[in-house]
């Protein structure tokens, strides 16, 4: 029997044609395959291989900085995450906008507020009408709230289906407001030296940590983390313990605040309490005026300030005239003059304290001197030919040797360097020149500028037996409550003078606050613990109406620099500070005795009070 293959082959042309046609598309459709794989494989850099492949995207791990704690280990600075939330107005269909706007808006006001629910449904509604694609919601959320806004209609329906987006950052905190702000700092985006401050800024290293980096895999709904051998995890910044007790800050602040916040010609002042044995910062406290007359820590007066220090510098000649033996007891007796001294053909006149009528036989003790802060006797005493009348170098030199001028390694930056002149400076400066009447101005504190912590630091010395303990801040680096790195107290000056001359000057001091006749008597007398120091007034020279500088214009107005540095308690001293405050031209008095003591006698008396409890 005969097969029958006619239904098995092309029974017409056009049956050949289709059948080759199908098998052309086949062998084209593999031959683009296969060329695809070639180029995916063999040409990465090709334009089809870029196309397919998928996109990479780097992205910074930021890491959480580091706190900032005082010297219990309380926060002064801290980091916490928030978040900016934004809308994409497009993505929910009508079913779910229509439905749970009205419920989205009164989420947002009762959890974000800043507006009443019809508000924000209007903001809303606007924003979908406008199409808007990254509608801001709100700034700064908490990380308790977010929890709570991922909840809210329409928001919980997640990036690609309700087009809810969130930014996280970092954001600094400071539980303790203002207080200490200017010591403890900050550090802005930028590099520039203004824009990294106070610890913060000097210790930024530590604080920052290091910077991680992830990779992602970018595709339509979402980025994927990858494995990617670039990849490295942020380490975060190690915690600085200072050695600010936020207390003591906090009396310190209140003190100064009370005293000048109310007074609109105080142009700014300071406070810097020292831990008498190892130079510790306890506090410091920097409050300025600014060009609208708010008060607040706009610098840092207390180490970038360094002016002409007026009498308080008496207790630096005093020391210098016992160590060199041109001095043996403060009960030695010096003419009086009548209140008036002449030297280099420059006379300087005393009435108020070495008059006749006070002094009737013609002599003073230097003690009485010292606490009353007479002006003449002291440049006699530094200009006698027995002193350094025939030597003002040496004078300089002495002084320069108790590390007074010597310019502090601080832990924070921008501390100006001290100044004073020298006999072979005769060119004129801006900052001076020697000549016939610098000497003995030099007895009471001017031809010199001084910063308030090298002031500080040198009395200190004084209540420390002449042991000169520099000052610092930082007290220790820490990664997860261990302590990694430890700064200990340095000595700048094993001793500035012997502690006979130490003895003799803290008696000298304490009669300054202990005796009728005493600048600060009156202020601290009734003390909670006994004190010693010393006042000081400067005149500062300032800008005049007709464009030239001077220490008064022709309307008599001055513009003074009242000071007292001292320590307490005085029989065994365990802090030294330094309040300072500067005044704008007036022909008002901003003495040191009525401005800067009061201050501190009620850090004094808070700060023991403190203790003993």
């Amino acid at each position: 029997m005969e097969r029958n293959n006619d239904r098995l082959a092309p029974t017409s042309r056009a049956e050949y044609m289709a059948q080759g046609i199908w098998i052309g598309l086949i062998v084209i459709g593999l031959s683009l395959i296969v060329i695809l794989i070639g180029k995916v494989v063999f040409y990465r850099d090709s334009a089809i291989s870029k196309y397919c492949r998928p996109k990479k995207e780097e992205v910074t791990l930021i890491p959480t900085r580091g706190n900032i704690l005082d010297c219990k280990g309380r926060i002064l600075a801290t980091s916490s995450t928030i978040y900016e939330i934004r809308l994409d107005c497009k993505i929910a269909p009508d079913s779910i906008w229509n439905k749970d706007v009205y419920g989205l808006a009164a989420e947002l006001s009762r959890t974000i507020g800043g507006r009443s629910a019809d508000s924000y449904l209007q903001y809303l509604q606007k924003g979908r009408a406008a199409g808007k694609r990254y509608l801001l919601l709100a700034k700064d959320v908490s990380q308790t709230d977010i929890a709570k806004v991922r909840t809210m209609p329409i928001l919980r329906e997640g990036r690609f289906k309700g087009g809810y987006m969130e930014s996280p950052s970092q954001k600094r905190n400071y539980p303790y407001g203002s207080c200490a702000f200017r010591t403890i700092g900050y550090v802005r985006d930028n590099s520039d030296k203004k824009n990294r401050i106070g610890i913060e800024g000097s210790y930024d290293s530590y604080l920052h940590g290091c910077n991680g980096l992830q990779v992602f895999t970018k595709s339509d709904f979402n980025n994927i983390p990858t494995s990617d051998k670039k990849n490295r995890k942020a380490v975060h910044g190690k915690d600085i313990r200072t050695t600010i007790d936020i207390d003591i800050q906090t009396i310190a602040d209140k003190a100064l605040r009370s005293k000048v916040e109310d007074e609109p010609l105080v142009e700014k002042s300071c406070v810097i309490v020292l831990e008498r044995a190892t130079g510790a910062v306890k506090a410091m406290v920097n409050l300025g005026r600014n060009g609208k007359g708010q008060i607040g820590e706009w610098d840092n007066y207390a180490i970038r300030t360094a002016e002409a220090p007026g009498s308080v510098f008496k207790g630096v000649v005093l020391t210098a005239l016992l160590e060199e033996g041109y001095l043996t007891t403060l009960e030695t007796e010096v003419p009086t003059n009548k209140g008036v001294f002449t030297y280099n053909k420059f006379t300087y006149k005393d009435l108020k304290h070495l008059g006749p009528q006070r002094f009737p036989g013609g002599k003073i003790k230097v003690r009485e001197a010292f606490e009353m802060s007479a002006n003449n006797t002291f440049m006699q005493l530094i200009c006698d030919e027995n002193s350094f009348g025939n030597n003002p170098a040496r004078f300089v030199e002495k002084v320069k040797g108790f590390g007074l001028f010597d310019t502090i390694a601080f832990d924070i930056k921008g501390n100006t360097p001290p100044f004073i002149l020298e006999p072979k400076m005769k060119k004129r400066s801006i900052k001076g020149s020697w000549d016939g009447g610098t000497f003995p101005r030099m007895a009471i504190g001017y031809g010199m500028e001084l910063p308030p912590l090298n002031i500080v630091t040198f009395y200190n010395a004084i209540a420390n037996d002449g042991k000169m303990m520099k000052p610092y801040l930082v007290e220790d680096i820490m990664e997860n409550g261990k302590v990694t790195e430890h700064f200990p107290p340095v000595t700048m000056r094993e001793s500035i003078c012997s502690k006979a001359t130490a003895d003799t000057l803290k008696r000298a001091l304490s009669r300054v606050t202990s005796d009728k006749s005493g600048t600060a008597y009156w202020q601290l007398h009734g003390a909670v613990c006994p004190i010693a120091g010393k006042t000081g007034t400067a005149q500062r020279l300032f800008r005049m109406s007709n464009g030239r500088y001077g220490y008064r214009d022709a309307d008599g107005r001055e513009s003074q620099q009242g000071s007292f540095v001292g320590f307490f308690p005085v029989e065994n001293p365990k802090y030294t500070a330094i309040v300072v405050v500067w005044a704008k031209p007036t022909t008002r008095n901003f003495y040191g005795a009525t401005w800067a003591a009061p201050v501190f006698r009620e850090i004094a008396d808070k700060i023991y009070c403190l203790n003993e409890n």
